[in-house]
C-alpha cells in the first residue's frame, strides 16, 4: 500500500484527543543504493524513529 493512502487510515485510528498530538511521518531515498527510508512517529512534535 502507498503511503499516501495509508497516513489517512492510521490517523483515523487515533482517539480525538491524540490526533492533533501524534503525527506519523515518512520519507524515502529515491537515489540511494537500497533505496532505503525512514519512519517515525511524533509526540508533541518530538520524533522518535523506529
Amino acid at each position: 500500500m502507498i503511503w499516501s493512502k495509508m497516513k489517512p487510515q492510521l490517523e483515523n485510528f487515533l482517539a480525538p484527543a491524540l490526533a492533533d498530538r501524534v503525527g506519523y511521518l515518512s520519507t524515502s531515498y529515491r537515489y540511494s543504493p537500497d533505496k532505503n527510508g525512514k519512519c517515525c512517529i511524533a509526540v508533541d512534535k518530538k520524533k522518535y524513529s523506529t
